[in-house]
C-alpha cells in the first residue's frame, strides 16, 4: 500500500488519527483542486520523458472529466474535430477522456469559431 492510499484509508474510516506531513503531492492537489484519483493517475503516468501527447492523453484521464458524456449528436463533429488536432488521439472517440482530449487541444489552438460541440 502507497502513501496516498494509505492516507485515503485512515481518512475514510477515521480509525487512526496522528500528524500526517504533507507531501508535494498533497499540496498540488489543494492548489489545483485534484482528486486523489487523478493525483494518483499523474503520479503513476507522468514520467521525465513523457511527450506533449503523453501530457494531453494523461491529463485528459482525469477524474474530473469522467462525467464529460459523448453525444450521440456530437460524435460526427467530435471526429471533425479530432481530425484537426496537432496530436493524435489514441482513445476511441466514444470514450470521455477521447472527447476531452480533443476539446483541450482544440481550445489551446483556439480554432473553435466553427464548432456548436466547443461552445458547449
Amino acid at each position: 500500500m502507497d502513501y496516498l492510499e494509505f492516507t485515503r484509508n485512515v481518512d475514510a474510516h477515521r480509525e487512526v488519527y496522528f500528524d500526517l506531513q504533507a507531501t508535494e503531492l498533497g499540496r498540488i492537489a489543494s492548489h489545483y483542486y485534484c482528486t486523489f484519483d487523478s493525483m494518483q493517475t499523474y503520479n503513476q503516468h507522468l514520467k521525465p520523458t513523457a511527450t506533449e501527447i503523453d501530457l494531453f492523453r494523461i491529463f485528459s484521464m482525469s477524474s474530473e472529466f469522467k462525467l464529460i458524456a459523448v453525444r450521440e449528436e456530437e460524435k460526427l463533429e467530435l471526429q471533425k474535430l479530432a481530425e484537426h488536432v496537432p496530436i493524435p488521439i489514441k482513445e476511441n472517440l466514444d470514450e470521455s477522456s477521447a472527447k476531452t482530449n480533443v476539446l483541450l487541444q482544440v481550445g489551446k489552438l483556439n480554432r473553435c469559431a466553427n464548432f456548436h460541440l466547443f461552445s458547449k
